[in-house]
């Protein structure tokens, strides 16, 4: 007869504790990789730098429907401030040995192109330079920011840009 009185009872009791296991319907670190990384590397700033160790350190629910995530991660140079500066120095010697055009030495869209986008990187180096000194390859940084997720039909999705890197 206690079996009978016992058994009914576990089931009811550990039924109310299932939603107390941890809530898996809420956004982590699966949406972190999916929806957030891709959106820390803008501008070719994959070819620059890498993302390491991104996950959810707190979260909270402002709404059913609106979940912020506390996030933090480490981003690390792949490229030295100094090998990076060597590599847009032809670029800019190309554009420097052209001197000032005549009519016979204009020099193609093509060669100005290419001339300009070295001159737009070498201003990019000196920047990095000036925020992050020359740095290294493997010099790496912590980062700590929260993004906000909105519940949809096919689950969460972001709504928030995340700071980018560098």
């Amino acid at each position: 007869m206690k079996k009978f009185i016992v058994l009914p009872l576990v089931l009811m009791l550990s039924s109310c504790a299932i939603p107390f296991v941890g809530n898996s319907s809420l956004p982590g670190d699966n949406e972190l990789n999916e929806q957030v990384k891709p959106l820390l590397l803008s501008n070719g700033a994959s070819e620059l730098v890498e993302i390491k160790n991104l996950h959810k350190t707190n979260g909270y629910e402002q709404n059913p429907n609106t979940y912020t995530v506390d996030i933090e991660y480490d981003w690390a140079f792949k490229i030295g401030w100094a090998d990076l500066a060597k590599q847009t120095k032809p670029t800019i010697d190309a554009l420097v040995k052209q001197g000032t055009p005549t009519a016979s030495t204009a020099p193609s869209l093509e060669d100005t192109a290419g001339a300009a986008a070295g001159i737009g990187a070498g201003i990019g180096i000196g920047v990095l330079g000036l925020a992050y000194g020359e740095f290294k390859a493997g010099d790496s940084y912590n980062t700590k920011d929260s993004v906000t997720f909105i519940k949809t039909e096919n689950g969460w999705r972001l709504s928030s840009k995340p700071k980018t890197v560098p």
